[in-house]
C-alpha cells in the first residue's frame, strides 16, 4: 500500500511539472474546463501533500483508498502522456515556424477554420487518439537516411487532443476530492520532527580535498591577491546541493596557510536553520579579539554589538565564514547582519557563505557565487575509497575486503591505462534490487517463462533473446499482451541480436507499444523494428545496434523523436549516413556514436544541449558545417576535434565557435588539412582560444608562423596535462615550463627547433615535475635535449619516444635522474650516442634501431 501511495505522489509530481510550463498552462486554460490551470495545480498540490504525509502512516487496511489511488495513478499517467504529446507538437511548431498546437485564445474566423480543419482530419484518420501520421512503415520500404528527403511529420489533431485532455483532467479533478477526504481522516502515526542540523566548525574533518583543485586555487588567488583583494569587503557564496562538499571545501579554504597569513581576524559561525541577526552578531563578536582597554560587552542591544564589531575590525583585514545558511527572511535582514563589517578601513576583507539555495546565494552575493558540481569520476572514486577506508584506521581496509570476500561486492581492475580498480555489486545485491522493483520491472531471460506469473503492474521490461524458440514461447508472448498494459509500457530493452524467426513474435507482441520512454534494440534489418517505431513520440532514451558486414541505413523517422535525450549508436555498424534533418533532435544531451557519425550532423548548432561532439568538419560546399554551429553548443564538454580549418576564411568566423566559453571542454584538437599557409592562419588560431579548464590540446598542420597569443608569451590554458604540436612552423614555441600539470608532450614535424631544455620553452630544473611522457618525431633540426648542470630534471618521466631526428646527438641521462623510466624507444637517430643508462628497475620496454650510421651504446650491465 505504501508503494501505491508513493507511486501516486510521484506521478502527480510529474503532472504538476508539466502544468507549470507556460504554453501547456495556456493550452489547458483554453479548454473551458470550468477550472483554470492554477486551480487545477492547487488541487493537485493539496492531494500530493496529503499523499506525502500518508507515506508515514498505516494505510494498509483502507482498501477503498487502494482502489482510488490505482485509478488516480492511471489517470495521472494518461495526463502526463497527453501533456507530453502536446509538448511534442509545440516543439514541432517551433522547428517549422507553425502554430498548430498553440492555444486558441479567441473565437475568431481563424480559430473556427482551424477547428474545422482538425475535425475533418480527425474524421478521416483516427488511428491514434491525438495525432495521425503518414502511411509509412518502419521496414525495408520505409524512408532511410540515404533517401535524402525530409521524413513526413506527424500531424496534430486538435479536436482529439482537446477532448481527451479535458476528459482526463476532469477525471483527475474529481478523484482528488475522495482521495483527499480519506487521507485527511487517517490518523498520524508519528509526531512532527523539527529539522535539526548538525553544527560543524572550521576544524578539517576530511584531511584530503578530493578534486576541485583548480577552482580552489583560483579562489585563494582571488582572495589573497586577485579581484577580491582591492575591495573593502566581498561576499562570496558557495552554493550546491546537500552533500556536495560545500563545508569541507570551505574548511580547506579557511585553514589554508595562505589564507591564514592574509587575514588578521578569522571567524567561523555555523548558521544552520536559525538565522537570528542578534544571536549571530553576538556569536561573531565573541570570536573577535577585543581592543586594548575595551570593557566586556554583555548586552542584547544590537546597536552596541554592531558598534563593538566595527571598532574591533576597524583596521584589520578579516574573514567571516557563515556556514550552512538555510534561510534568511529578507534582504534587509541580511544587510543588517552585514552592516558592521562594511565600516572597516582595511581592504580585502571577505565573507564566505555556504548554502544549498541559489536564491539565498543571489541575495547575499557581491561577487558571482561559486557553484560546486559533482566530482569527476576518478576523484569521486578516490573520495569513495577514503570514506570507506579511513587512513587513520588502516585496519578498516579489512571491511572492504570482507565485503568482497562475502560476496557483496566484486573487485576488478580496468583493462586499459591508467588501470583503475573498481568495485561492482555482486548477485546478492542485484537480487535485492530486483526484489524491491519486482512489481514494476521484469527481465525475461528464460524461454520457459509463464505469462500468468508476471505482475500486471510491470512497466519496465527487458528480454534476453535466445536463438531458439518453440510454440510455447509464442503462446506465452501472446498471453503477455493481455497480462500487462503493453500500450503504456515505459521501457523495452531487447538484448542480443536475434534470428528472423523471432522478429514476427516480438513485432506482434509490441505493435501497440506507443508510450515507450526507453528502447534498447539490436536489429538485423529494419523489419526487426517495432511496428510502432515511427510513432514513439515520448521516447527519451534510444539504443539501436546492427551487425557487422550488413550495410543498413538508419530509419529517417529517427529525426522525429523530439523528446530524445540519449541516443546510443555505439553498436551501429551500418551506414554512417544520418537523416539530413537529424538536428531536429533539439533536446538531445548525449549522442554516443563513432566519430564518423558525429562529423555528419548538419546544423548541429540546433542541438544546443549536446554535451559531446567528438568530431566536427568545416565544409564550404555543405550547408550547416561552419564554425557558428559550434558556437551554439554551450554545454559542449568531453573531447572535440575540429578538422578542415583551412576552410575558415576570417577570424570572425573562427571566433563564432566560442571555444573560450566552453568551460566543460576537456580535450581539443585543431586540424588544418593542407600544406600551403595563408595570411589569416595566425589570426584564425588566435580566435580559437579555448577555456582555461582545458586539459588536453593538439594543434596539427597550422600554417601560420607565430604561436597563438593564448600560448605565448603568456599561457592562458595553464591546466594542460597533454600538449601535442604537429607540423607547426612557429618562430617561437610555447613556454612549456609554465605548464605545472603537463604530463605528456608530443612534438612532431617541427622545423627550426634546435634545442630543448634551458633557455628554450621556459624549461628549468624547477618545472615539468609532472611530466611522464615525451615524444619527439621528425624533428630534423633538433640537436640537443639538455638539462641544467647538476640538476635532475623530469623526475617523473616514464616514457621517451624519439624517432626520425637525424641530427639529435645528446639526451639528458644520468645515473639517478630516470628512476621511473619504463619505456625507451629510439629509432632513426644515427648521431645519438647513448651515455650510461639511468639506474632504474622499471625499464620493461627498450627498443633501439640503427639508422644508416652506427648507433653506439656505452652502458653498464
Amino acid at each position: 500500500m505504501e508503494v501505491a501511495v508513493g507511486a501516486a505522489s510521484s506521478l502527480l509530481g510529474k503532472l504538476l511539472t508539466k502544468l507549470s510550463e507556460d504554453l501547456v498552462a495556456a493550452y489547458v486554460d483554453s479548454l473551458e474546463l470550468g477550472h483554470n490551470s492554477h486551480q487545477i495545480k492547487t488541487k493537485l498540490l493539496h492531494t500530493q501533500g496529503l499523499l506525502q504525509v500518508a507515506e508515514g502512516r498505516d494505510v494498509s487496511n483502507v482498501t477503498a483508498l487502494q482502489a482510488l489511488l490505482e485509478e488516480l495513478s492511471k489517470k495521472a499517467d494518461e495526463a502526463e502522456d497527453l501533456l507530453d504529446e502536446l509538448h511534442y507538437f509545440k516543439i514541432q511548431d517551433q522547428l517549422d515556424g507553425t502554430n498548430y498546437a498553440a492555444p486558441d485564445l479567441g473565437d475568431g474566423l481563424r480559430g473556427h477554420a482551424r477547428h474545422g480543419l482538425h475535425a475533418v482530419r480527425h474524421t478521416i484518420d483516427n488511428c491514434f487518439p491525438c495525432f495521425s501520421c503518414p502511411r509509412t512503415q518502419d521496414d525495408g520500404s520505409a524512408p532511410t537516411a540515404d533517401d535524402g528527403g525530409d521524413v513526413d511529420k506527424l500531424h496534430f489533431d486538435r479536436v482529439a487532443m482537446s477532448s481527451k485532455t479535458k476528459s482526463v483532467i476532469e477525471e483527475i479533478h474529481s478523484l482528488c476530492d475522495p482521495v483527499s477526504d480519506l487521507l485527511s481522516k487517517i490518523p498520524s502515526s508519528s509526531t512532527v520532527v523539527t529539522l535539526k542540523r548538525p553544527h560543524i566548525g572550521s576544524t578539517i574533518i576530511q584531511d584530503t580535498l578530493h578534486g576541485r583543485r583548480d577552482i580552489f586555487e583560483k579562489i585563494v588567488d582571488d582572495i589573497t591577491s586577485g579581484t577580491h583583494h582591492g575591495q573593502t569587503i566581498s561576499v562570496l557564496p558557495i552554493v550546491g546541493p546537500g552533500g556536495i562538499g560545500k563545508t569541507t571545501f570551505t574548511q580547506h579554504l579557511y585553514n589554508d596557510g595562505r589564507t591564514e597569513e592574509h587575514f588578521a581576524v578569522m571567524v567561523w559561525v555555523c548558521v544552520s536553520t536559525d538565522f537570528d541577526v542578534l544571536k549571530l552578531t553576538q556569536q561573531i563578536l565573541s570570536c573577535i579579539p577585543a581592543t586594548e582597554n575595551e570593557t566586556a560587552v554583555e548586552t542584547t542591544n544590537l546597536d552596541r554589538l554592531q558598534k563593538s564589531i566595527a571598532q574591533r575590525l576597524k583596521t584589520k583585514r578579516f574573514l567571516i565564514v557563515l556556514d550552512d545558511i538555510w534561510k534568511c527572511n529578507s534582504e534587509d535582514e541580511w544587510k543588517t547582519l552585514l552592516a558592521p563589517f562594511t565600516k572597516g578601513e582595511a581592504k580585502g576583507s571577505m565573507v564566505l557563505a555556504t548554502t544549498r539555495f541559489p536564491k539565498l546565494a543571489r541575495m547575499m552575493k557581491t561577487v558571482d557565487p561559486v557553484e560546486l558540481q559533482g566530482l569527476e569520476s576518478n576523484d569521486f572514486f578516490t573520495f569513495f575509497e577514503s570514506c570507506i577506508i579511513d587512513s587513520s584506521h588502516p585496519s578498516d581496509k579489512n571491511y572492504m575486503e570482507g565485503l568482497v570476500e562475502n560476496g557483496f561486492l566484486m573487485k576488478g581492475v580496468s583493462k586499459y591505462p591508467p588501470f583503475c580498480k573498481y568495485y561492482v555489486m555482486h548477485d546478492l545485491m542485484h537480487e535485492l534490487s530486483r526484489s524491491v522493483s519486482a512489481q514494476e520491472c521484469l527481465n525475461i531471460s528464460d524461454l520457459d517463462f509463464r505469462a500468468e506469473a508476471i505482475p500486471q503492474s510491470v512497466r519496465h521490461l527487458s528480454i534476453t533473446i535466445e536463438n531458439r524458440y518453440d510454440e510455447k514461447f509464442r503462446e506465452e508472448m501472446g498471453k503477455l499482451k493481455g497480462r500487462i498494459d503493453i500500450v503504456n509500457l515505459r521501457t523495452l530493452m531487447i538484448f542480443r541480436q536475434y534470428e528472423e524467426s523471432i522478429v514476427e513474435i516480438l513485432k506482434d507482441t509490441f505493435k501497440e507499444t506507443n508510450g515507450l520512454r526507453i528502447l534498447f534494440i539490436a536489429v538485423k534489418s529494419l523489419e526487426s523494428l517495432p511496428q510502432s517505431f515511427s510513432k514513439l513520440i515520448h521516447l527519451q532514451f534510444l539504443k539501436i545496434g546492427s551487425p557487422y558486414g550488413r550495410e543498413m541505413t538508419l530509419p529517417s523517422t529517427l529525426s522525429r523523436f523530439y523528446h530524445l535525450k540519449f541516443l546510443d549508436l555505439s553498436s551501429w555498424y551500418g551506414s554512417s549516413n544520418l537523416p539530413k534533418d537529424i538536428s531536429r533532435l533539439v533536446n538531445l544531451y548525449d549522442f554516443i556514436a563513432k566519430k564518423e557519425l558525429h562529423s555528419n550532423v548538419p546544423e548541429v548548432g540546433k542541438m544546443k544541449y549536446l554535451r559531446e561532439l567528438k568530431e566536427f568538419h568545416v565544409k564550404k560546399e555543405s550547408v550547416g558545417f561552419d564554425l557558428r554551429e559550434l558556437g551554439e553548443l554551450r554545454e559542449l564538454g568531453g573531447a572535440l576535434s575540429i578538422h578542415n580549418l583551412e576552410n575558415v576564411a576570417t577570424k570572425e568566423e573562427a571566433s563564432s565557435a566560442k571555444l573560450v566559453l566552453k568551460s566543460d571542454l576537456k580535450e581539443l584538437t585543431l586540424v588544418w588539412g593542407r600544406e600551403q599557409p595563408t595570411d589569416v592562419d595566425a589570426d584564425i588560431l588566435d580566435s580559437l582560444q579555448p577555456h582555461s579548464n582545458l586539459t588536453a590540446l593538439g594543434i596539427i598542420n597550422h600554417g601560420g608562423t607565430t604561436c597563438p597569443g593564448w600560448l605565448y608569451p603568456e599561457i592562458r590554458v595553464n591546466n594542460l596535462e597533454t600538449l601535442h604540436l604537429h607540423g607547426v612552423s612557429w618562430g617561437t614555441l610555447p613556454p612549456f615550463g609554465l605548464l605545472p600539470f603537463l604530463r605528456e608532450l608530443s612534438l612532431k614535424s617541427i622545423s627550426g627547433l634546435r634545442q630543448f631544455g634551458p633557455d628554450y620553452g621556459g624549461v628549468t630544473g624547477k618545472c615539468l615535475l609532472q611530466l611522464k611522457k615525451v615524444v619527439f618525431h621528425d624533428l630534423s633540426d633538433l640537436v640537443k635535449w639538455v638539462v641544467e648542470p647538476n640538476c635532475h630534471m623530469f623526475p617523473g618521466l616514464e616514457s621517451i619516444d624519439c624517432s626520425n631526428c637525424p641530427n639529435l646527438c645528446m639526451m639528458p641521462f644520468s645515473e639517478c635522474s630516470r628512476t621511473n623510466l619504463c619505456r625507451l624507444h629510439i629509432d632513426g637517430c644515427p648521431k645519438l650516442c647513448l651515455p650510461p643508462m639511468p639506474h632504474t628497475s622499471r625499464l620493461t620496454d627498450f627498443v633501439v634501431k640503427k639508422g644508416s650510421e652506427r648507433l653506439s651504446y656505452d652502458g653498464k650491465n
